[in-house]
Parts: structure tokens; C-alpha cells; sequence
């Protein structure tokens, strides 16, 4: 084996370990997003049914975390179906904040 083959296969090996480094991350966030979307509707049935207080703050937060999402995959793809969901998240976030500042 000369040099250059030697390359071509340190090359391939880590490139198999960099794709299923990429799959792991990305499936974690995503079991990371899911066990978030169900801890913030247990948290909005709890405030809302049982305690009857106001959800701003962690309405808030989980539309930042769809906001930051949409903002990621506009700047990744430059896909502009993108564009519309992450203006309407940024959006929900300003509002939410504001309201949660406002009504104190």
C-alpha cells in the first residue's frame, strides 16, 4: 500500500465515525425535543387546570426553542418555507415576553 491509499482509508474510517456521530447528536436532540414538548404540556395542564395561573413564561421559552430551530434550518438550507414559521415563533416569543413583562 502506497501513501495515498493509506490516506483514502483513514479518511473513509472517519468519515463513517463522523456520520454516525451527526446521527447520534441529532436523534438525541430530537428525543431532547420531545421530552421537552411533554414536560411543557404537563406544565401548561398544571398551571392552567390545576393552579389557574398564567403561561407566558414557558410559552415563551418553548417558542424560542421552535424560533431557534427554524432559524438554524433557514441559515442551513435556505429553504424559504423556513421563512414563515420561524417569523411567526419570533414573533410568538416578542409577544410572550411582553405580555409576561407587562402583566408582571
Amino acid at each position: 500500500m502506497n501513501k495515498d491509499e493509506i490516506l483514502m482509508k483513514s479518511r473513509q474510517e472517519y468519515q463513517k465515525e463522523d456520520e454516525r456521530e451527526i446521527y447520534i447528536t441529532t436523534q438525541g436532540f430530537m428525543y431532547g425535543a420531545v421530552g421537552m414538548a411533554i414536560v411543557f404540556f404537563i406544565l401548561v395542564f398544571i398551571k392552567l387546570f390545576l393552579k389557574e395561573q398564567r403561561i407566558d413564561d414557558i410559552l415563551a421559552m418553548y417558542a424560542a426553542f421552535l424560533f431557534a430551530h427554524y432559524v438554524y434550518k433557514y441559515r442551513m438550507d435556505k429553504v424559504h418555507k423556513n421563512i414563515y414559521p420561524m417569523l411567526c415563533w419570533g414573533i410568538c416569543v416578542i409577544l410572550n415576553l411582553i405580555v409576561f413583562i407587562w402583566k408582571g
